[in-house]
């Protein structure tokens, strides 16, 4: 199953919800895991448990995160169960499986904040930073 939740491609599309959870560093690894996940699973490189490879060398050519930081944010999304781990093959490559599951109530759960009453009157207009100035109307 192709996971479209966080993007992938030439951009990435990072959730702040899960920035403030887990931090930009392993949010941004996770969402370059994703894009892995679904270019593997398009070619038919997926494990039949859902497992992919991806390198410390090609994870830091693509976030610039050092094998340091690797290391720390894949600790960080062990800890919540967003990813497995493990090593296969001779010699060992290191596989990553997004736990999909998981993510989904992850993102789930952010999306049932309660959003606030943005309700105004006609006669408000918002300017910087979503303040009301009740004195002047601009065209745009």
């Amino acid at each position: 199953m192709e996971i479209n939740i966080l993007g992938d491609g030439v951009y990435w599309t990072i959730n702040k919800h899960l920035v403030k959870q887990i931090g930009i560093e392993a949010s941004l690894l996770l969402t370059d895991l994703i894009g892995k996940h679904n270019y593997f699973l398009k070619h038919k490189q997926i494990t039949e448990d859902g497992y992919f490879f991806n390198t410390v060398e090609n994870i830091e050519k693509d976030t610039t995160l050092t094998k340091y930081k690797q290391s720390e944010s894949i600790k960080i999304l062990e800890e919540k169960n967003l990813i497995s781990t493990k090593l296969i093959g001779i010699p060992a490559k290191r596989h990553f499986c997004i736990n999909i599951d998981v993510l989904l109530v992850l993102m789930r759960v952010q999306q049932e904040v309660k959003k606030p009453d943005n309700k105004k009157s006609k006669n408000q207009t918002c300017i910087n930073k979503n303040k009301v100035n009740k004195n002047k109307k601009y065209q745009y």
